[in-house]
């Protein structure tokens, strides 16, 4: 059992909240539902179930009920139990004694058990977190002989309680689904990360928590990498004068080093994949020494901004919310709506033969879809706003979007040129060494 450490620590709460349908379809989870309410089962939950009363046999079976006597053999046989009566049909449908619900084991034929873009708390989910800055896991408490414990799973509810040492910086809180026997589900659509600053104590791993986190990693990853090896120099010294005055000179002269650095070392030169990486683990070590909590969307660092100066995470958060929920709407009434979406059929008529194509499989697609082929291509804003105004949001939306963005890159140079915690030696570090960072974690990951 999992356990805090001797030393200082703080608390880290939270759950993994999914897209059910597709997490039946294509993450080999499996659907209970109980007393009016339902959770998702991966991984070893599968096996054991919640509290140990779901247990499948041969793929097929399920053992419920609350003592553990109903039972279903592998041919759906119809049992009653103490005045109950068990219902099979072969497919897996289990009505148990006691008025429990089991939905089991096929996810191909219980994907239409939920409404389209359905969420539900996932059980036995894997959760594990990095220091931001440094890539490296972190311990999330102890366990037998006080040993450092760095993965456990989501319980009965899809929750989680960790336990982060005091001196513990930003971390990146990652769930991933896996099967009964552990082994981790490829599919990045049901990968869940979320950025957690120091005075998080609540963590959410869902659809939307997801895409701020890549919004945020994507943006500083671009704008890291324009800045230090691909982009124009010349190009690159008129955006960083867009910054506020003060950090804009300062600022030139950083880059100046760190281009300086990326062709000392060769990186100007690495592969796009290669260059890909190395710049994603900057834009972490960057975001990891940002007060990701404390940045508010202003005229600071969003020239000309004339909206409500918020937050920037909860305006992201609610702009991504409201969009993916509008896209559940278009999606139940229209399945095939986004496949007949121009910027959608212009995207994918550009990709070459063979090349995997865009396609909506589930709502929170359309927000990967503006990060991936708005945000991350650096289009105008207009991009963006096509996308939002066919599911009923606006250009405000959009720009509270570019307005987070920038706020976050503002900050994350403000930490790069006054060398916060020493964030520019870390990123000169990161630049020298690039080759023996590849392939470690921390490199870039496609939605």
């Amino acid at each position: 059992m999992l356990r805090p450490p001797a030393g200082a620590h703080r608390v880290l709460t939270g759950s993994v909240t999914i897209d059910g349908p597709y997490a039946l379809r294509a993450g080999g989870a499996r659907l209970l539902s109980e007393a009016g309410g339902s959770v998702l089962l991966v991984g070893p939950a599968l096996l054991a179930g919640l509290g140990g009363n779901v247990i499948a046999n041969h793929g097929g079976g399920v053992v419920a009920g609350g003592g553990g006597n109903v039972v279903a053999n592998q041919g759906g046989a119809v049992i009653a139990n103490g005045g109950g009566t068990v219902l099979a049909n072969g497919g897996g449908g289990l009505l148990a004694a006691g008025g429990v619900a089991l939905v089991a084991p096929y996810g191909l034929a219980q994907a239409g058990a939920l409404a389209i873009g359905e969420v539900l708390p996932a059980a036995g989910v894997l959760v594990t977190a990095r220091a931001l800055a440094t890539g490296a896991p972190v311990a999330l408490g102890v366990g037998p002989g006080e040993q450092p414990v760095t993965t456990i799973r989501t319980d009965a509810a899809g929750r989680f309680r960790v336990f982060l040492l005091e001196a513990t910086e930003n971390v990146v809180v990652e769930a991933r689904l896996t099967n009964a026997q552990g082994v981790v589900n490829g599919d990045p659509r049901l990968a869940y990360d979320v950025f957690a600053g120091r005075d998080t104590a609540e963590a959410p791993l869902d659809e939307d928590g997801t895409v701020a986190t890549e919004v945020i990693r994507l943006a500083t990853q671009g704008t890291l990498a324009a800045f230090v090896v691909t982009g124009d120099v010349t190009e690159t010294m008129r955006q960083i004068s867009s910054f506020p005055p003060g950090v804009s000179g300062q600022l030139a002269t950083v880059v100046r080093e760190l281009r300086e650095a990326s062709r000392a070392s060769g990186l100007d030169g690495a592969a796009p994949a290669e260059l890909e990486a190395v710049t994603t683990r900057m834009a972490e070590a960057l975001v990891g020494r940002v007060d990701l909590g404390a940045q508010r969307i202003s005229q600071l660092y969003v020239n000309g901004w004339g909206g409500p100066e918020e937050l920037a995470m909860p305006a992201l958060l609610d702009v991504l919310r409201r969009g993916r929920e509008a896209s559940t709407a278009r999606l139940r009434e229209d399945p095939a709506f986004f496949d007949q979406q121009p910027y959608v059929t212009a995207i994918n008529a550009t990709r070459p033969t063979g090349a995997e194509r865009w396609e909506i499989r589930k709502p929170g697609d359309v927000n990967r879809f503006v990060v991936r082929e708005c945000v991350a291509t650096k289009k105008p804003i207009g991009a963006t706003v096509e996308v939002f105004q066919s599911i009923g949001l606006t250009e405000v939306d959009a720009r509270r979007v570019y307005a987070t963005i920038n706020t976050f890159i503002g900050a994350s140079a403000v930490v790069l040129f006054a060398n916060e915690a020493g964030a520019r030696d870390e990123q000169l570090a990161i630049i020298r060494g690039w080759r023996t960072l590849v392939g470690r974690p921390g490199a870039a990951r496609l939605l």
